[in-house]
């Protein structure tokens, strides 16, 4: 349902406006791009669910909740934390390397939250489990 909100949102917009910056056409794109996305995979997930069997996606189920498996998801997660904020570091200084230091404070910004929900959400983790 997203998916064809944001989509529907993104092709009025690029037939209304007529008179609009490039970027604001590329934004409008980006939304019809990503709702057709969601879109997508949300018709893929559903016809791949009704046509799999009960024993395959009870399968599934049991695969899902295997604690191995969440562990192995927990770990893939951490990784992928650590390279997403190395790569937003770099990001910052490049923009403020090269001259655009509005885009290196969002970097930064980005980094910053990122970091700080991971804080948060530790603290609130900790004391719950």
């Amino acid at each position: 349902m997203l998916g064809a909100v944001i989509a529907a949102f993104g092709v009025y917009a690029q037939l209304t406006l007529t008179e609009v910056e490039h970027n604001m056409n590329m934004l409008f794109g980006m939304f019809t791009g990503f709702g057709v996305a969601l879109l997508v995979s949300s018709g893929w997930r559903l016809i791949r669910r009704r046509l799999a069997s009960p024993e395959a996606l009870q399968r599934e189920e049991i695969e899902h909740s295997d604690e191995r498996n969440r562990m192995i998801a927990m770990l893939a997660a951490s990784v992928s934390y650590a390279v997403s904020q190395g790569f937003l570091a770099v990001m910052a200084f490049l923009f403020v390397a090269i001259g655009y230091p509005l885009p290196g404070l969002i970097a930064a910004g980005a980094l910053c939250l990122s970091a700080l929900t991971l804080l948060l959400a530790t603290r609130h983790y900790r004391r719950k489990l």
